[in-house]
């Protein structure tokens, strides 16, 4: 499956890294049969230049996963063409802060395939490569960070997950949008370099009330989740 991320913070750095490991840990150029799964990072272009490696590092700064960008194939994981691929994202994990979902929403949506045409508005924002990266058919997770273990997390998902899921659904006019909430700690180092905290418990909202289709998306995006050592 075609997986992505939007905002590579703490935690969309965490999954980036693990997915991308899991995925292709030495970036060499793999079979057809072996890029079943694939990860990408929308990004602002100003940062691609940047991101030569990604790395999850421990409390010393000591990496405890480190995966080389720089070249193909994983540097396509930054410079993507869906529109020339023909298949846009199954499932695409937003991983910003609330603040700045309603900006990323607007984003997608006039960089997708809603609005093909207006691609040029995003250039400074998100990576114009990556147009048309989701479709009516794509499943968005909003995915933020607990407070604390206490915290009941229906409270805080109607607080704050929820609200989240009402901005993308509102703004991409799509009921494929769920909301997570995950204890998985860390420290941003820079886009896709991160200092991990805690482990933690991920909780992502069921998707028993949308289509046979999105429901199969959520478990097989759930499955390599765990597959990518997610938990760990």
């Amino acid at each position: 499956m075609k997986v992505g991320v939007v905002g590579l913070g703490a935690i969309g750095s965490l999954f980036f890294n693990r997915v991308l490991h899991h995925i292709n840990p030495k970036n060499v150029a793999r079979s057809k049969a072996d890029r079943a799964n694939q990860v990408y990072a929308l990004v602002k272009d100003n940062q691609v230049p940047h991101l030569k490696k990604v790395a999850i590092l421990d409390q010393l700064r000591h990496p405890i996963l480190e995966v080389p960008t720089d070249v193909s194939p994983n540097a396509d994981a930054f410079r993507t063409d869906f529109d020339q691929e023909g298949r846009s994202l199954d499932v695409l994990l937003v991983t910003v802060k609330s603040t700045d979902t309603y900006e990323v929403a607007a984003r997608l949506k006039v960089s997708g395939a809603w609005q093909k045409s207006q691609r040029h508005v995003v250039h400074d924002a998100l990576n114009t490569q990556a147009g048309n990266a989701i479709s009516k058919h794509s499943l968005l997770i909003s995915l933020q960070n607990g407070e604390a273990p206490a915290v009941d997390l229906h409270l805080l998902s109607v607080r704050v997950g929820l609200g989240n899921v009402k901005i993308l659904k509102d703004v991409l006019e799509t009921d494929n949008v769920l909301h997570g909430v995950t204890y998985m700690g860390g420290v941003s180092v820079s886009p896709g370099t991160v200092i991990q905290g805690g482990d933690g418990m991920t909780t992502i909202q069921n998707a028993e009330h949308l289509s046979d289709s999105v429901q199969d998306t959520l478990g097989r995006f759930c499955q390599l989740l765990a597959a990518s050592g997610w938990d760990r």
